[in-house]
């Protein structure tokens, strides 16, 4: 029996949006600078922890909700 789960890497583990990352392209992503809070990361499903980038959007909302700018 395969529990492996399957992971779509274009989808933040968050909201389930586009993430848009561009990590794996030859110009760098967004995501190699951003700040990425430990708290934040720990938000995302254990499945999905490394897996998937964490979409512009959410670490926005997230930074501000958290007075974090």
């Amino acid at each position: 029996m395969n529990n492996s789960v399957s992971v779509d890497e274009s989808l933040c583990p968050l909201c389930q949006q586009k993430n848009n990352c561009q990590v794996a392209s030859a110009s760098s992503c967004w995501c190699m600078q951003a700040e990425m809070p430990e708290e934040l990361k720990d938000k995302v499903p254990e499945p999905l922890k490394g897996k998937a980038c964490i979409c512009q959007q959410c670490q926005r909302a997230f930074l501000q909700a958290n007075d974090c700018s």
